[in-house]
Order: C-alpha cells, then sequence, then structure tokens
C-alpha cells in the first residue's frame, strides 16, 4: 500500500482498507471522516495502489474539490508518495479554462462570454496559445518538446501555466493533451458534474467515465451544486443590461422588444404578488405566452445569440446569451422534481427586485447516472451523516463508512446553552441583549481568537449593537453582506494575525469563514454557533420539504433540518483542525436540545445555561 508516513492514525487503516476493498468490487462509499483523520492520503495511497496493480484497466483516479485552494494538500500528498517509493506515475491539477488562459482580458468576462470568446479565437485563427500547440493537425514539435519535460513532474496548476507560458502554449489545451493516459486528474466539481464540459474534457483527454474513479471532496455541498446546475433565473437587472447592450450597439429594434417584455414582465409579476406574499408559483405557458405576444419566442432565442456572438467576437462583454440560455432552459417540458415561481427580492440596501425562476430540487438528476457509470465514486466530508440520507439525495447506492474524531476528547469542550433561542416568534431586543451578554461573557474568557456565527446578517448587525460595548480587549472583525472574495481574505488575516491577546471574528454560519476555512494553531480558541442556520421557509424550501417527503417520507428532515445542523457541524470543525489544538465549541439555542437535534451531537456534549465557569477552568488546565 503506497501509504507515505510511518504510522497510521486511529482509524485510518481501516479507511485505507475499506476503500481498497471497495475498489476491488467496485462498490460506492460515502465516507463520514472528521478533520484530523487524514481523508485525502487515505482515498489516494489505496486508489493509487489499486491502479498500478491493475494497469491493463488504464483506470483514472478524478479528485474534485469545491475551491480551487484545496488541489495544494493532494499535490503535496502526491509528491510524498511519489518520493518515497519511487514509482512512475503521473498528475494533472485541472482548474476552469478561463483560469487558466493565457490571454490578458478574460479574468473579468462571465463564464458563458470566455466559452464564446474563446471558441471565437479558435475558429477564426487569432490565439497564438492554440495555433501553437497544432501544426497540419498534428502536434506541434514545441507541445512535444513540452510534453516531454512535463511527463512525471507534479505540478500545480500555476506551475503547469508558467512553463506553458513561457513557450506561448495554450496551457488548458496542453493539460488535456496530459491528460491522455495519465493516473490522477486533480479538478473541480463541474468538471464531472456537468455533463457538457465533462465531454469537451473527456474527448480531448480520450477517456471514459466508466473508467473514472470519482472522488468527491467536501461533499456535502454536492446536493447544492448539483441542483445549481439545473436551475436558471431571470431578474429584471439582466433585462435592463440586455436593453443597454443592443440600444448602445445600434440595434434599436431589439432593445425595443425587450423593453416592451421587462414592462409586460413587470405587470406580469405585480399582478400575481401581493404586499403579504413575495413569491409565487407560475406555469411555464405563463412566461412563453408574455413573449410570445410579443415576439415570436424561438426567433428571439435565435436573434439574442446572433447578437450574442458578434459581441464575443469583438471582445466586448455581452449579457444577451445569458437571457438567451434562460430562454431555452425555460422551454423544458420537466415539471417534476422541478418548481418555477416569480419573487421579490430584496439586496443589500434594501431596494426590490424581481426574478422568475426555474429552480431543480432532485440532484439525483445529475447525481444518479455518473454513480451508475463510474467504475466507483468515493464522497467523503467530515459531516456526512446520516450516509442514508444523502444516498436518498443523490440517488445512489454506495457502502456508508462513519468514522469518530481521531483527536484526544479532553482536546475539545462542547457546552449547549438552551437559555435563548433565535426562534422567529422569540426575536427581539430584549433576546438579541440577552445573547449579547452571553457572548461576550464567554469571549472575555478565552485567551485568544473567537469566532462566531449567525444564521443571517441580519441576526448578526442585530446582535452586534449590543456585543459592542460589552466586550474587554478584543478587537472585533466583522463579516459584511456582499463582501468580495480578496475582502474576506484581507478581514481573514487581520483577524488571524490579531491573535494576542485575541479577536473576534462575527460571520455568518453558511458564509465562506463559516466553512471551508483552516483555522489551525493558536488562530482560533473558541467558536460560538448563535442560534439554527435554517433555511428560509419560503416557498421553494416548502416545496423542497414536500418533494423530498413524497419521495423519501422525510421532508422535514432532508429539506429543513439536517441541513441545518450540517452547517452548524461545519462552523464547529473550524475550532479544531490538529491534535494539537485545543478549543471550546458552544451552541447558542434552546432548540439544540430538542430530541430531533440532539440526537446529532455525541453523548459527551455538555447542557449549561452558565458555561463560563467550565471554560474559565477549561483553559486553566490548559495552563498547568
Amino acid at each position: 500500500m503506497f501509504f507515505p508516513y510511518d504510522t497510521y492514525r486511529k482509524g485510518q487503516m481501516e479507511f485505507v482498507d475499506r476503500v481498497y476493498a471497495a475498489l476491488v468490487n467496485k462498490k460506492n462509499l460515502i465516507v463520514h471522516a472528521p478533520t484530523g483523520l487524514g481523508k485525502s492520503v487515505s482515498i489516494i495511497a489505496p486508489t493509487l495502489t489499486y491502479m498500478l496493480e491493475n494497469k491493463d484497466k488504464k483506470l483514472c483516479l478524478w479528485f474534485l474539490t469545491p475551491k480551487h485552494s484545496q488541489h495544494e494538500i493532494i499535490i503535496e500528498t502526491l509528491k510524498l508518495i511519489k518520493n518515497k517509493f519511487k514509482i512512475n506515475f503521473d498528475v494533472v491539477d485541472l482548474i476552469g479554462k478561463k483560469w487558466m488562459c493565457m490571454q490578458g482580458n478574460v479574468l473579468n468576462m462571465k463564464n458563458f462570454e470566455f466559452n464564446e470568446y474563446c471558441m471565437g479565437l479558435v475558429k477564426n485563427d487569432q490565439c497564438m496559445f492554440y495555433n501553437n500547440i497544432k501544426r497540419n493537425n498534428k502536434i506541434s514539435v514545441d507541445a512535444r518538446v513540452l510534453l516531454g519535460r512535463l511527463y512525471g513532474n507534479i505540478l500545480d496548476v500555476e506551475q503547469f501555466k508558467e512553463f506553458c507560458g513561457d513557450a506561448n502554449l495554450c496551457s488548458f489545451e496542453m493539460a488535456c493533451l496530459k491528460g491522455k493516459g495519465v493516473q490522477i486528474i486533480i479538478g473541480d466539481y463541474y468538471h464531472i458534474l456537468s455533463k457538457d464540459i465533462r465531454d469537451a474534457i473527456f474527448a480531448r483527454m480520450d477517456q471514459n467515465l466508466s473508467k473514472c474513479i470519482v472522488v468527491f471532496d467536501e461533499a456535502h455541498n454536492l446536493a447544492e451544486r448539483a441542483r445549481g446546475l439545473l436551475s436558471q433565473e431571470l431578474n429584471l437587472f439582466l433585462l435592463n443590461s440586455c436593453i443597454s447592450e443592443l440600444e448602445f450597439n445600434g440595434d434599436l429594434g431589439k432593445g425595443n422588444i425587450l423593453r416592451e417584455i421587462k414592462d409586460n414582465f413587470e405587470l406580469f409579476v405585480r399582478d400575481r404578488l401581493s404586499l403579504e406574499n413575495n413569491e409565487v408559483i407560475v406555469k411555464m405557458e405563463d412566461f412563453f405566452e408574455l413573449v410570445n405576444n410579443i415576439v415570436d419566442y424561438d426567433q428571439l432565442v435565435v436573434d439574442l445569440e446572433e447578437f450574442g456572438r458578434v459581441m464575443i467576437e469583438e471582445g466586448k462583454n455581452t449579457y444577451c446569451l445569458e437571457l438567451r440560455e434562460f430562454l431555452v432552459f425555460w422551454r423544458l417540458q420537466i415539471e417534476e422534481g422541478f418548481i418555477r415561481l416569480i419573487k421579490r427580492n430584496f439586496d443589500s440596501n434594501g431596494k426590490v427586485y424581481y426574478s422568475l425562476e426555474y429552480k431543480c430540487l432532485d440532484p439525483s438528476f445529475i447525481l444518479k447516472d455518473i454513480y451508475e457509470t463510474a467504475h466507483n465514486v468515493i464522497a467523503m466530508s467530515g459531516t456526512l451523516k446520516p450516509g442514508a440520507m444523502y444516498m436518498d439525495l443523490w440517488g445512489v447506492k454506495a457502502d456508508i463508512l462513519e468514522f469518530e474524531n481521531p483527536f484526544p476528547k479532553e482536546n475539545k469542550l462542547s457546552i449547549i446553552v438552551p437559555s435563548v433561542s433565535t426562534k422567529f416568534t422569540k426575536r427581539d431586543d430584549g433576546m438579541y441583549n440577552k445573547i449579547a451578554g452571553i457572548v461576550a461573557g464567554i469571549v472575555n474568557k478565552v485567551p485568544g481568537n473567537c469566532a462566531v456565527f449567525f444564521p443571517s446578517y441580519n441576526i448578526l448587525e442585530k446582535i452586534y449593537d449590543y456585543l459592542f460595548d460589552l466586550i474587554d480587549k478584543k478587537t472585533i472583525f466583522c463579516e459584511v453582506q456582499g463582501m468580495h472574495k480578496a475582502e474576506k481574505q484581507e478581514l481573514l488575516e487581520r483577524f488571524k494575525a490579531n491573535n494576542n491577546p485575541g479577536s473576534i471574528l462575527l460571520g455568518v454560519s453558511s458564509g465562506s469563514l463559516g466553512e471551508g476555512v483552516d483555522y489551525i494553531g493558536d488562530y482560533l480558541k473558541c467558536v460560538i454557533i448563535v442560534g439554527l442556520p435554517l433555511a428560509k421557509p419560503n416557498l421553494e424550501t416548502r416545496k423542497l420539504i414536500d418533494y423530498y417527503d413524497f419521495k423519501y417520507g422525510k421532508g422535514w428532515d432532508y429539506g429543513y433540518s439536517l441541513p441545518a445542523v450540517i452547517k452548524t457541524m461545519q462552523n464547529a470543525g473550524r475550532c479544531i483542525r490538529s491534535e494539537n489544538d485545543r478549543g471550546v465549541v458552544i451552541y447558542l439555542d434552546e432548540r439544540y436540545v430538542w430530541p430531533i437535534y440532539k440526537k446529532c451531537f455525541n453523548e459527551d456534549i455538555l447542557v449549561n445555561n452558565n458555561p463560563f465557569q467550565l471554560i474559565d477552568d477549561f483553559f486553566k488546565a490548559v495552563i498547568l
């Protein structure tokens, strides 16, 4: 077994053995493995062993993550294996085509704009990087020379791009050329989830899904990602952008047509929404007829596509192709497992905007075929309990593995404080003040950084107003709705750097700061989860509950309560990231002691309305 370390962590040997057995028997796996078990290496080592033992099968491991930053640990693990065992295998680190492009003006393009732009350059022989790869329909000498240098080297995507850039060769196409016959490809969910993207890449790499071992990391995100691929939205911003684009480029006729559609769309929405009701179900025919009464629906689709392609060829951004995509999607005749609705929304400034949405409720429409076709699928996360729920939601059959947290139990203190609640009927100034008092009492006892996660930005802001004056010495860093990725990263770095005497990070449970960010070592001593991050009880949530109830008889669990618990567990998991970390996790809400939620916690969790002395004793014991 190509395991690169001298010893196994608790539970890791069983993990490795079970993965190897699943590969031999072509069984799918759903693996709940908490942080610290070593999930990546426990899958890579037995999979690489199995593939090299069965070279004649020409299998390929696709290791997929939801974020580019998560590729690094996989690259480092593969380097360790190669250096220790001196074995011959090859790797491609693949990200979105746009992010690998050598053209200097593409990063601000939307994905569909980039795709059209790229196709236009290639079609018209205007991309030097692409043209340099082939000569007379054969791989060029420069490309073959570079491939010879790249084979056998484990490079991350930035290193790979640098090699290709120096040779004036398209890094995406070179990655696909190198991908022919490699054993491991590190990629994004969408490289496999999206059939169009998968088919395009597989055609370039001469691959077949039946020969792929597919690993989904952080797989608790999988259902939402799959549903998102089959969902579309139209709003007034998109319509207005298309109108401006058409008129600015001299096509006043189509601009006037879209303006009439927009005006009728606003009337269409307002006629159906009342002051009390912000959303309502509609039929496909409703919007189709609205458009068709103004202009031939199918001809509008053709006209938008032709105009959009001209914009792309001229190197201009376009919204018309996005509108065209929505119109095509809206005409689909699939109703079961989907809903169509109109909504009144409010942006971060409180301004009203309307949307027309065609939303997928059933991720199995995408996932079931992948599971049934691939050689194996292994889905893993630190929050994949209960495994039976994921089998239902994804529409798949799989063996379920569940591992305990490998870290010493005495390193973490977990407490439920049930004396407060963010339940809608109990929200008022008195409750916000009480929650702020408990949060302040806890963070003032903690010798280091604390993170506090809230179910919404609104509740965060309400409690912050009371919390600010109650903090003794710590600096407060607050996530703000609408923050860009770079702004969040800067906020995070400032928070981490201020760990002595300590600072407080306020964020939302469903945001990026509460999931997928590592706070190893002294960066985080305490996590407080305020309330339950339940989905808004809107029409989509209710329809999701109804659909899961109809299909599995567990609508409330699958569509509402368990997704909230999973977010909570993701937040809690930020605290203890290594065997040397020690910290406190506090759950502030009365509902955590309700049986439906309490059953999700370990039996050693404490319930205490006055946790301050327990926290003080915990950290004093650490010092001693």
